[in-house]
């Protein structure tokens, strides 16, 4: 069982892991967490299964960062320390491919939204 401060370290920590996701990759904060959820899952796993989870995973995250960030309850919930763990994992897969993958790094440093905008769309429509 979760005592409270638990519960707000875990929660905090997904908060920060969805920042630090927010930071790298997203260009706008409209359905953020749609697009966040649909360009990690779409660069951090080739097979189609993988990336409808890690989608799904990622929606969930990002429910409780909002949570988190609004002042809302967070249930007292083993799958929070799931998510959690989730959420680090996602974060070196994320770290990982930008400095092994050349030219994604070389579109997120540029910070031209429209680059960025244009390289995931093309990962997308090529399918």
């Amino acid at each position: 069982m979760y005592i409270f401060g638990e519960i707000f370290r875990l929660a905090l920590k997904i908060m920060l892991y969805c920042n630090a996701y927010e930071a790298l990759i997203s260009t706008s904060n409209s359905e953020l967490s749609h697009i966040l959820s649909e360009r990690i899952s779409l660069i951090t796993d080739s097979d189609l299964t993988k990336r409808l989870v890690k989608y799904a995973d990622l929606k969930f995250i990002y429910d409780i960062r909002s949570k988190t960030a609004h002042g809302s309850t967070i249930k007292k919930d083993k799958k929070l320390e799931h998510y959690c763990i989730i959420a680090d994992e996602i974060a070196r897969l994320l770290l990982w491919f930008y400095l092994e993958d050349d030219i994604f790094q070389e579109i997120i440093d540029t910070n031209d939204t429209e680059k960025i905008n244009n390289y995931f769309l093309n990962l997308i429509l090529k399918g």
